[in-house]
């Protein structure tokens, strides 16, 4: 009695291995991205960053001792909006109670939306239909990004915070709750930096046209922080 040859034929499937193999890789992707997420860390606890830093910290100390109003009559270089300016004076304060490297607090915010970033993008990409390991890939693009890292962790000017609001949520979900958190993190987004404001039309106009005006109306408390200006 001979036995049946795959000589020439289709090579059979073992489906229990390949789906451990394609564990196993998505389970080395992820600890991937959890390394940049190291990396960023010790980035951010050996290095004062860029000479930003240390406007940064004399701004801080500046809004700590007068107020954020003074500081913007009386010192001609401070340009910045109001929340990251609030968010300085705030991370010098703890630092001043604690004894913590301002550098360091400064930079939490920016490190904590490089998480945030990461998992808004792989909500997009596997609500897109796209598998697992592909997502994991493009989310260890952007992780491992030289860019992205040296922004970061040297810079850290709170862009990260600035483009993952203003740009994921719009584009993930125009209806539900999900229309009111785009038009909260947008308008945070714009107090943070000008750049923002680009985006305004596409995602006023994608929001709009499907019936939901939550967006726009979350929007216009962008221009809260500027009031008492």
């Amino acid at each position: 009695m001979k036995s049946e040859s795959h000589v020439g034929g289709p090579t059979p499937t073992r489906p229990g291995w390949v789906a451990r193999r394609q564990h196993a890789i998505l389970l080395a992707l992820l600890a991937l991205a959890g390394g940049s997420l190291i990396v960023r860390a010790a980035i951010i606890a050996i290095s004062t960053g860029s000479n930003d830093m240390l406007y940064w910290g004399r701004f801080a100390y500046l809004i700590q001792a007068n107020g954020l109003l003074h500081t913007y009559r009386t010192v001609e270089i401070f340009n910045h909006p109001p929340l990251p300016s609030l968010a300085a004076a705030w991370a010098m304060g703890l630092s001043m109670r604690t004894d913590v490297w301002f550098p360091i607090l400064f930079k939490v915010g920016p490190f904590v939306a490089d998480v945030a970033g990461a998992a808004i993008l792989w909500r997009i990409w596997r609500a897109r239909g796209a598998s697992e390991l592909a997502t994991a890939g493009m989310v260890n693009a952007y992780l491992w990004s030289p860019v992205a890292i040296l922004d970061g962790g040297v810079s850290r000017q709170y862009r990260q915070t600035c483009w993952h609001s203003c740009c994921c949520w719009p584009r993930f979900s125009p209806k539900g709750p999900a229309a009111i958190l785009a038009g909260l993190a947008l308008a945070a987004a714009i107090n943070v930096k000008s750049q923002p404001r680009c985006s305004l039309p596409p995602a006023s106009d994608a929001l709009r046209s499907s019936g939901h005006h939550a967006f726009p109306g979350r929007l216009r408390l962008a221009r809260s922080p500027f009031c008492p200006l």
